[in-house]
């Protein structure tokens, strides 16, 4: 009976040395495999202090032509020359932005958001930029210069006033195409007026769309972000950039779990095309799509297994309408070929603003009745307007 209980014993023992070196191995082997940067306490210290030196916060000084017209024109004998003029000299209406960028090359460009410069005149078009100034975390201050601006990826360059011939700490990008949910995340930047603030989190989700088509998809992180984030770096562990602090979702404003930054990549493709053409000009045609659900289909005599799209809600001076298109008109053929929604959204992003193509269009005349008729329009591609599609 003795032997028997020591060999229990012995088992259970053998049992928990099993189970401890299972538990090693569950901590060992996924760093092993994904060879990754190991994360300590210190990583995201060392993070900071290699990278704090690049970010900077981005006030803008606008102030409203409007109002200043308005001031000009007061009567002498006005009650609001109280109000708008101190010592005989005009107090013209301004308001001030504050956001975050960071600093890109040695020669001083600087990437933020679009909305950081434009926020308010893009609100107030009377509003007009009258000064940018870039503050660093040891209080160093220089003016900067617009160099371009992208309202629908939302980016924008900066250009520092520089004294004499002084170079800037510049950061580097990530492939965000790398970037998989999972992924740990640092965002740095001037939130609600705390400047140089850092957190932490992961990447949510990718792909995530603005409401700006194929053009602009964005990576989703539960790292907080709230008002004066936008134009930030978001870090990958390494101190890199995959993205550009931009929006969160909330009904109060706040951070509530979810935000959105441009993918770095995004980034680099519109920032190489701002510096080299000072816009970027993208096709569009001014309409939704949406692929035919078969009893549509069925309704209008089109065979089940023949792909066709409708056009939705065609702006009324967008290409599509100006070509003589209609809402609920549906695409047949497109230059002779069967097409979704999909294949017309990537032959429309690989064309250029005139191309042509021809369509054959099912018009609906009666839709009680099932009326239609077959027409033959042909398309020219349009330049998207600078608010995108919103």
């Amino acid at each position: 009976m003795g032997e028997l209980f020591k060999e229990k014993i012995m088992l259970n023992k053998m049992k928990y040395i099993y189970m401890v070196i299972g538990l090693v191995c569950i901590f060992i082997i996924p760093g092993n495999s994904f060879a990754q940067t190991v994360v300590d306490a210190n990583t995201f210290i060392n993070l900071y202090k290699n990278t704090i030196s690049s970010v900077v916060t981005v006030i803008v000084e606008a102030e409203g032509e409007g109002p200043s017209k308005f001031i000009n024109n007061l009567p002498p004998n006005s009650p609001f020359n109280k109000l708008f003029k101190d010592n005989g000299s005009n107090t013209i209406p301004k308001t001030i932005g504050k956001g975050s960028g960071y600093i890109v090359s040695e020669d001083g460009l600087i990437y933020t958001n679009h909305h950081v410069l434009y926020g308010t005149t893009d609100e107030k078009p009377n509003m007009k930029v009258i000064e940018i100034i870039i503050v660093w975390h040891d209080n160093t201050f220089r003016n900067a210069t617009i160099v371009a601006s992208d309202p629908v990826a939302d980016v924008a360059i900066l250009q520092i006033t520089k004294e004499g011939d002084e170079k800037f700490q510049a950061l580097t990008f990530a492939d965000s195409d790398l970037v998989t949910p999972g992924t740990m995340v640092a965002a740095i930047g001037t939130p609600l007026d705390h400047p140089f603030s850092i957190t932490t989190g992961i990447i949510s989700g990718i792909g995530r769309p603005t409401g700006q088509g194929i053009w602009v998809k964005m990576l989703q992180t539960d790292a907080v972000i709230n008002r004066g984030n936008s134009g930030g770096p978001l870090f990958n562990i390494k101190g890199e950039i995959i993205g550009m602090n931009t929006m969160i979702m909330s009904p109060s404003g706040y951070f509530i779990g979810i935000g959105y930054a441009v993918p770095s990549n995004t980034i680099i493709e519109v920032a190489s095309i701002l510096l080299s053409e000072g816009k970027v000009i993208r096709p569009w045609i001014g309409v939704q799509l949406s692929n035919l659900s078969d009893d549509f289909k069925t309704r209008f005599n089109i065979n089940l297994d023949q792909e066709a799209v409708i056009f939705l809600n065609l702006k009324l001076d967008g290409p599509a309408a100006k070509s003589g298109m209609q809402s609920y008109d549906i695409i047949l053929k497109w230059n002779g070929e069967d097409v979704d929604s999909e294949k017309i959204i990537n032959e429309i992003s690989t064309s250029k603003p005139g191309d042509k193509y021809t369509l054959l269009v099912r018009r609906i005349i009666d839709f009680e009745n099932n009326i239609y008729e077959d027409i033959e329009i042909e398309l020219i591609i349009g330049v998207m307007p600078p608010q995108g599609l919103k």
